[in-house]
């Protein structure tokens, strides 16, 4: 770590334009906005496993990837997951949580539902249909156009037993210098439930469910939270 070090351009496999387009970003022409899609540690010890001699893997992580092994260990890495810098700001306001429909299915395992209907298939689709709407609003108040990545993550139940919080969305939004606009993103009955591996079958958790609107899965991060009960 080094103080005169405050921020890293991260090209990942750059191609052929890629000098035109790194001056671009240095010199302010256009506002970078990407996001990283793993996370950084600090150590490689913080990874929770060999990353680099491993040729075989029994998988004892089960679910706990990535930031859900950050998150579960407590452990603060160098980049979060989902997280990126831009030349301008936003906020976030105005977090709505609602139910679509009256679903008398939801909490109903998958397999179940196949079992006892003829219309499997129809059975199927519901499960990735939409059951929550989360709406809120983003704001571009710096003074760059510029976009940002909202990101959708859930806490469920403790009966679950599923890490503290896991991605179930995200949106690229454009925004001009002051300009707002409203976004919304959709929880499916897939997306709340969890593999339950005592009946081997997608089972909802009854309780209360946690929504948290964030930059990255920095708990810092988080701008909005919200919740419902199933």
């Amino acid at each position: 770590e080094n103080p005169n070090v405050t921020a890293v351009v991260w090209s990942g496999l750059p191609g052929p334009e890629y000098g035109p387009a790194i001056v671009d970003v240095l010199f302010g022409n256009y506002n970078p906005g990407g996001k990283l899609v793993f996370t950084i540690a600090k150590n490689d010890l913080d990874y929770g496993t060999n990353i680099t001699d491993t040729y075989n893997s029994n998988y004892t992580e089960g679910v706990f990837l990535d930031y859900r092994h950050f998150d579960k260990n407590n452990i603060t890495p160098r980049y979060y997951f989902g997280y990126g810098l831009s030349y301008t700001t936003f906020t976030f306001s105005t977090l709505t949580i609602s139910k679509v429909g009256q679903d008398n299915h939801i909490g109903q395992s998958l397999y179940r539902r196949r079992r006892v209907s003829s219309y499997s298939n129809k059975a199927l689709l519901s499960f990735y249909e939409p059951i929550y709407t989360i709406t809120f609003t983003v704001t571009n108040i710096g003074n760059v156009d510029g976009s940002e990545v909202p990101q959708l993550y859930l806490g469920f139940p403790e009966e679950a037993a599923e890490p503290p919080k896991i991605l179930r969305g995200f949106e690229r939004v454009y925004l001009e210098i002051g300009e707002s606009k409203t976004v919304t993103l959709v929880l499916t009955q897939r997306d709340v439930s969890y593999w339950n591996t005592v009946n081997q079958n997608w089972t909802v958790a009854h309780g209360k469910y946690t929504v948290w609107i964030a930059t990255s899965a920095n708990n810092a991060d988080i701008k909005l939270e919200g919740f419902f009960n199933i």
